[in-house]
């Protein structure tokens, strides 16, 4: 079997095992299900050569940086944003693939999973304000707003300041000045990096 028909398969055999709590098929690996202002979210992904797949799961809010999301230049894509995620079920567990029974067989296990272990973890958040606070736990951690953005944080800082904002939390412009500061500093900008200076300065006098 390739790998387009074990996709399609699983997407099948998911959306079969999962659909009874609420999930549904939204696109390519993905599922999603509503929850008022939250998105529930996993998607699976194929090993490479030997007929497995392991599970992603997450929370997005759709209406948080709604603005980005089909920015052109930016090319975030349109896909369910895992804004947090727990990681991989069952701490990586891999389940088989290679055939049409393993998938039957391996959706029925990791749909029980996602029933357990993600429903525990999703019930923990169910509102806005709690995913950008885990948001800023997960990515920034105990860092504060310096003059100097680390290095590899500073599209973390400009999404968790542009967040706060979108809530009514001035406290996002203490995160934005050096992200903007950072991004102006360099000496061959990008077409993306320009674009990040425009959105952050729309909303950060």
């Amino acid at each position: 079997m390739d790998q387009r028909k074990r996709k399609l398969l699983l997407q099948e055999k998911l959306s079969h095992y999962c659909m009874p709590h609420g999930f549904k098929h939204y696109s390519g690996e993905y599922f999603i299900r509503d929850r008022g202002s939250l998105q529930d979210v996993f998607f699976f992904q194929l090993t490479r050569g030997n007929g497995q797949y392991y599970i992603t799961y997450g929370i997005d809010c759709p209406s948080l940086l709604a603005s980005l999301r089909n920015n052109e230049v930016l090319k975030l894509g349109n896909m369910p944003r895992l804004l947090i995620d727990n990681g991989r079920l069952e701490d990586g567990q891999t389940y088989g693939c290679k055939h049409k029974e393993h998938i039957d067989s391996s959706s029925f296990k990791a749909a029980t999973a996602l029933e357990g272990e993600a429903e525990s973890w999703f019930s923990r958040f169910t509102t806005i304000n709690e995913i950008i606070e885990q948001y800023r736990i997960s990515n920034i951690a105990s860092e504060v707003p310096s003059v100097d953005v680390p290095p590899g944080k500073i599209i973390r800082w400009c999404l968790y300041g542009l967040m706060l904002l979108e809530v009514g939390n001035e406290a996002g412009h203490n995160w934005l000045k050096p992200v903007l500061d950072a991004y102006k500093s360099r000496k061959k900008a990008t077409e993306q990096d320009k674009e990040w200076v425009k959105i952050i300065e729309a909303c950060h006098p």
